[in-house]
This record gives structure tokens, sequence and C-alpha cells, in this order.
């Protein structure tokens, strides 16, 4: 199963158009280019993108000997292939511009001038629309808008029957665990509910991706409890406080509240509006912090 908006990448390859990916992380923004370059019968390349990347590391440089040691993108650009630029918005705005030429159809090189095969295509992949950081990407950059004027954009949003049907194969992975197909649907649904009550909240640095999901179904594979998926998983990082008011965001949470051991009964609590501020509550919280 692909992405809702699979075909539209496809195509854009398909016609060899310089492509900007963005949505949120955990997506499957960098596996669908990875699936769409297979499926076009294309060499794939991968650079991930740093506020150190060089250009260089792009374009290669002669050594001592006078001899043109390759950059990543020599290849592609001269022979054909997809080049995926992987959180582009993450990238030196100086060094990105060489994408600029890379998009164009001719660029020199350190080795000298080469020219743009035809099966060459470039996409960039980022969190961002490219114009500076949000509150959940806060280190990202704003990119120029030379460059983001050579590409076509495409929206990645969370796809959550993609992220269900990702969740139902990587159980497939323990075969002798107890964790059933149901037990899998209600953990998504309770992760919809805390997912929600964190945008709502507008809680910085918490998300709640795809990325996140699998991991909750791997620790409720091997018999780890629900309540430390709550803690090291779904909420981690987050004080006390904080996650009271998640959870009562959220409200009923099935999956997570029902198999909760008894000494863990201040989980439950915390969703009943009248036991939620006692003083006992509060105790357990301080002795059991998620």
């Amino acid at each position: 199963m692909n992405h809702k908006n699979f075909d539209e990448l496809i195509s854009n390859l398909a016609i060899r158009q310089d492509t900007y990916i963005y949505g949120p992380t955990g997506t499957g923004k960098s596996r669908a280019i990875s699936d769409a370059a297979k499926q076009l019968g294309l060499p794939f390349f991968k650079k991930l993108v740093g506020s150190q990347m060089t250009e260089s590391s792009l374009l290669g440089y002669m050594d001592g000997h006078g001899k043109y040691v390759e950059g990543i993108t020599h290849k592609p650009f001269t022979e054909g292939g997809v080049f995926l630029m992987d959180e582009l918005d993450n990238g030196n705005p100086n060094t990105n511009l060489v994408l600029n030429g890379l998009c164009d159809g001719e660029l020199a090189f350190p080795c000298g001038m080469r020219y743009r095969h035809k099966d060459f295509v470039v996409v960039g992949t980022a969190n961002t629309t490219g114009h500076g950081a949000t509150l959940e990407y806060c280190g990202r950059n704003r990119i120029d808008a030379a460059l983001t004027n050579r590409l076509v954009f495409v929206s990645w949003p969370l796809d959550e029957e993609l992220e269900l049907a990702i969740a139902l194969e990587e159980l497939k992975r323990f075969p002798n665990g107890e964790l059933k197909n149901k037990t899998v649907e209600v953990l998504l649904k309770d992760i919809k509910k805390l997912r929600q009550a964190v945008k709502e909240l507008k809680v910085p640095n918490v998300i709640i991706s795809p990325r996140t999901t699998l991991q909750a179904v791997r620790k409720l594979a091997v018999g780890r409890s629900e309540l430390e998926i709550l803690q090291r998983v779904l909420l981690k990082g987050v004080d006390v406080e904080l996650s009271k008011k998640i959870l009562v965001q959220a409200q009923s949470i099935e999956l997570l509240t029902n198999y909760l051991d008894e000494n863990k009964q201040w989980l439950k609590d915390i969703l009943t509006e009248t036991q939620k501020k006692s003083i006992l509550l509060d105790q357990d919280l301080k002795a059991n912090p998620i």
C-alpha cells in the first residue's frame, strides 16, 4: 500500500520534474521516493542535508595529483537517476544553491562543464514549506526562492490508512507474540486521540508520527506494558503536569488504560475529571512520573 499522494509523486518523476516534498516527520517521504525510483527503473542516490554540508561533497573536488574525486551528484547528473536531498530545509542556504545548477541544464563541476542527463531528476524532502522554522521544527532554515521556484511542491501529510497498514505489516515480524491485529487497531485509535490532543494543546517538541506508532507496536509485540509505552514512546520527555493535560484532553484511550496493572490505577484517574485534582493522584504522579 502506498501513500495517498504517491501517484502524484511518481507522475512528477516519470516526466523528470524536479520536486519538493514536504510533510511531518516519519510519514515515509524518503522511502516513497526510493520506491518510486525503483518502479521507474531509475538509480537512486541520497544525500542527508545538514548545515555543515559542503559544495565539494555534492560536486566533488580535484585532489593533490590533479585527479577528480567525484561528488555524489556527478554520476546521476551525467548518467541519470533520482537524486534525493533529504531534509533539504535543514541545510545551509548557500550550499543548497548548488541545486540551482543541478536543476538547470548544465553545471560546472571541478572536472569541467557537464550537461544534465535526460533521466536525471532532483527531489528534496522537508518538514516545512521552506519558509523557515516552525514550532515543531525549530531548527529548520528558510530556503531561497530561486531554488523553490525550480521545484514543484507535493504535500505529504500523515496518511492514517497507510499508518495502520504498515503497523499491521510490522506485526508480522513477531509471529510468536500474543499481539493481535485487533489490538493494533485499538492502539492506533488511542494514538490518534493522543496526537489530536497534542495538536490542540500546541505542545512543543512532541510529535506522535507513524514512526512512533511502529515503536509502540514493537514494544507491545514483545510484551512490554502499555504504561511503558506511554512513558517511553508516546509521551517521552513530557513532564507530569503536561502529561495530565494531554491525557485529559485525549479523554478515553481504550487500550492504554484498560490493560494497566492495579498499581497504576492513577492513570485511569487522570481521565476522570472529578479525581484528577485529588491529593492522592498528585502523590502517585510524583512517585511514578511519566
